[in-house]
């Protein structure tokens, strides 16, 4: 139980200490080990460097999934169009990235998506805040339940709003919490050359 407890503290911690206004735009430091990590290769994404853990691999079936899941909705969530999800061998945990598909303000979009978010929270518990990183401005959303944690990780790019997700077991979080930090540390903006 003590172990469980501090590692969410230090969740919070590491992922707190840039709590910002929405006005501010401070700077936080995210460890980096780019051993374990690997980049996320696909024209999809333009201007844009993100690394993943490297025991994710792409996987298509989420990627439906969620995009039928999407469609359904009744809200802000129906115009957010995932991109790119990858699982790690147990399909437990998932990464996704997704794009909201309308022009919209950064800070009106968050308001909003936080709202449906919170909407459908029930024993769940959630946590915003705002920081700036490798000179993108984030709003982060973390979502606590009692097996899994939800990390979204909300940012503008080139007008595009991007919607960079991890779902993990809590297990896969306490075992690989460097892996994760450091895939969110990566992400950077940075035009990748594609070869032809």
């Amino acid at each position: 139980m003590k172990l469980k407890i501090s590692i969410l503290v230090m969740l919070l911690v590491v992922f707190s200490c840039g709590k910002i206004n929405k006005k501010n735009d401070d700077k936080i430091y995210i460890p980096v080990d780019s051993l374990l990590v690997k980049n996320v290769n696909n024209p999809l994404i333009e201007n844009i460097q993100l690394s993943i853990p490297k025991d994710f691999d792409i996987d298509p079936n989420i990627l439906n999934s969620i995009k039928k899941n999407n469609l359904s909705q009744n809200n802000i969530t129906k115009d957010i169009i995932p991109i790119l999800a990858y699982s790690n061998p147990s399909k437990k945990n998932i990464w996704l990235l997704s794009e909201y598909n309308k022009t919209i303000d950064f800070l009106l979009f968050c308001e909003k998506y936080q709202k449906v978010i919170k909407n459908k929270l029930k024993s769940d518990k959630m946590n915003v805040n705002y920081f700036s990183n490798n000179k993108i401005e984030f709003c982060q959303i973390m979502i606590y339940s009692s097996k899994y944690i939800n990390i979204k990780l909300v940012f503008k790019e080139n007008s595009k709003i991007y919607i960079y997700e991890f779902i993990i077991t809590r297990e896969y979080y306490k075992k690989n919490i460097k892996s994760i930090e450091s895939s969110i540390g990566q992400i950077k903006k940075e035009a990748i050359k594609w070869k032809k």
